[in-house]
C-alpha cells in the first residue's frame, strides 16, 4: 500500500480499484489520510465488492460520509482484535 500511496503522490495514478474500503486500511485517522491524498490528486477509487458504497471524496458531503465509514472501519477493527484474543484465552483454557 505504502509503495501505491507514493504513486499517488507522483501523480502517477488516476484510478485505484480496491476491493473494499478496509482493504486501505482499518485505521480511521489512516483511512482519512488516504482519503485526503485521493482527494488532493483526484484519483478516483472504485470498490469491487458488490455490497460497497462507491468512494464519494469528491461530493459536498462526501467527505463527511468518509468520515463515517473511517469510524466504522476502526471500530470492525477493534472488534476483530477483542475477537481474536476471546479466542486464544478460550484455547488456552
Amino acid at each position: 500500500m505504502r509503495e501505491v500511496l507514493e504513486l499517488v503522490k507522483k501523480n502517477q495514478v488516476d484510478t485505484l480499484v480496491v476491493y473494499q474500503r478496509d482493504r486501505l486500511t482499518r485505521s480511521c485517522y489512516k483511512y482519512l489520510e488516504i482519503v485526503d491524498l485521493m482527494n488532493t490528486h483526484k484519483v478516483k477509487v472504485i470498490f469491487t465488492a458488490s455490497d460497497d458504497i462507491p468512494f464519494q471524496h469528491d461530493q459536498e458531503d462526501g467527505v463527511l460520509k468518509e468520515f463515517h465509514y473511517a469510524l466504522l472501519l476502526e471500530k470492525e477493527r477493534n472488534h476483530m482484535s477483542n475477537r481474536i484474543k476471546d479466542a486464544l484465552k478460550a484455547k488456552e483454557s
